[in-house]
């Protein structure tokens, strides 16, 4: 029991990073089910997926900043408008790196729709493997570094 525990407090940012990508994960494929309802049919394809990706987003913002990567601590001798510039800052790059696995995620999903003829959820579910790990890497050693 004791290397059990010893290995949670170990993994413990990438077991909770994987709890947090299946939530961010299912959030979007209930952004993705619920446009459905607005806009069927495969030429809505591609709106269906920013709608979902965007709830994705904005949902994996805090989830990562705040649970995964534990990044609440003010900046020592800064000002609070330093720490509301460095969140701002965090922010951009998060929607930047996300918007790069987006253009992953439109390819794979693209790809699987109008080349293999599948339905949109298929392929989402493997572009959704793709995702996370690419989005795991950006987040790390990109956007919620710490200073040495």
């Amino acid at each position: 029991m004791k290397k059990m525990i010893e290995l949670i407090k170990k993994y413990r940012e990438l077991i909770v990073y994987v709890i947090c990508g299946g939530l961010t994960t299912a959030v979007s494929f209930a952004f993705q089910a619920f446009a459905g309802y607005f806009f069927a049919g495969d030429n809505y394809t591609e709106l269906r997926t920013a709608i979902s990706w965007a709830a994705a987003v904005l949902f994996a913002f805090f989830v990562n900043k705040f649970f995964v990567f534990n990044d609440t601590e003010r900046e020592k001798h800064t000002s609070e408008n330093d720490d509301a510039h460095r969140g701002f800052m965090q922010f951009v790059s998060f929607v930047g790196m996300r918007l790069v696995s987006l253009g992953l995620e439109m390819i794979i999903i693209s790809f699987g729709v109008r080349v293999l003829h599948m339905n949109d959820f298929i392929p989402k579910l493997f572009a959704q493997v793709v995702v996370v790990i690419s989005n795991y890497f950006f987040s790390k050693f990109i956007i919620f570094t710490k200073k040495r």
